[in-house]
């Protein structure tokens, strides 16, 4: 799908928000929990600082977070997929009143069509890094790692792009799944959310990847307009939860909170976080019907394609509380 396309898209589901027709505005934002509808007072701030859209499930014992100290050089539930490039170096960065760290992308060939790319992969484990089951395993055990996977989660990502290199020019956070091999291809077992540049022809979508690498993609409508930029900071959030409080429904919704401009002067965060897009998986996909509900995160990861370098300042993951 072209950008003309797209902008046209964007610009019919802006028209229930403008002030043609104020009585949809308010139903629609009803429609999102109370908690979600961030304000730069709120005080339900995270260790680390970043706003928490959803309270904390106190009774899980997995939760990640990087903090100021924290050198993810040294960090054992931290890793990259950027090993094959002699110049990954995670450096630390200063920039007025912002302290952050830098990495480069590393080298990878897109099996699709066996193109040579760039990817940034930012990994993390809350639970273990050790993966038990392949999807079909945890369609009947409820976990892809162990029994302290994060199941009704929310991730945290502020960063920056550095230098367009490639046409894949997507930013994706990748949750509930496994590690991607090639010899055991149903352990991959995710679903991403993910952002584009304006160049991509996308803006919002989502992904499905039960078996690797055999991707099952979705345009999605995003709520405002947004591209990731060369050199601009931005904060992502997904969140994702089952609503199975009743039997009957055994859907998960997953959402895209953006932060266009997540630093205050003073170099704290701003944490205005808006929804930018919602999925909610049904298992109605032309690829794959199973919905992916099942606890996961080995690793979760924050994906940049496209880029020659990335900056990160906050990466966060936890279990959360179902909203009502």
């Amino acid at each position: 799908m072209q950008f003309p396309s797209w902008r046209e898209k964007i610009r019919q589901f802006f028209e229930p928000y403008g002030k043609i027709n104020e009585n949809k505005k308010v139903e629609t934002q009803k429609s999102i929990p109370k908690l979600a509808m961030t304000q730069n007072k709120h005080d339900d701030t995270y260790k680390d600082g970043t706003i928490m859209l959803f309270p904390t499930n106190l009774s899980s014992h997995s939760e990640w977070y990087l903090t100021r100290e924290s050198n993810p050089k040294y960090i054992s539930t931290f890793s990259t997929h950027s090993s094959n490039n002699t110049d990954n170096k995670i450096v630390r960065k200063s920039e007025g009143n912002i302290s952050y760290w830098n990495i480069k992308s590393g080298i990878i060939t897109y099996k699709s069509n066996n193109e040579n790319g760039r990817s940034c992969r930012l990994n993390i484990f809350p639970s273990t890094t050790r993966q038990v089951n392949d999807w079909h395993a945890a369609v009947k055990q409820g976990y892809i790692g162990n029994s302290r996977d994060l199941k009704n989660q929310e991730i945290t990502f502020v960063g920056r792009l550095h230098k367009t290199i490639h046409k894949h020019l997507e930013t994706s956070i990748k949750i509930r799944g496994g590690y991607h091999h090639g010899y055991a291809p149903d352990q991959a077992a995710c679903i991403g959310i993910s952002v584009s540049h304006i160049s991509t022809g996308h803006a919002a979508r989502r992904a499905k990847e039960l078996t690797h690498p055999i991707y099952e993609y979705e345009e999605l409508s995003p709520r405002f307009e947004f591209f990731t930029q060369d050199n601009v900071w931005f904060g992502m959030k997904v969140t994702s939860w089952n609503n199975n409080n009743n039997e009957k429904d055994s859907s998960v919704t997953n959402r895209c909170y953006i932060d266009v401009n997540p630093f205050l002067p003073d170099g704290s965060l701003r944490n205005d976080y808006r929804l930018y897009s919602e999925w909610i998986d049904h298992g109605n996909g032309e690829k794959y019907k199973e919905i992916v509900n099942w606890a996961g995160g080995v690793p979760i990861t924050v994906r940049i394609d496209g880029w020659d370098s990335v900056d990160f300042y906050a990466l966060n993951a936890r279990e959360i509380i179902v909203p009502e």
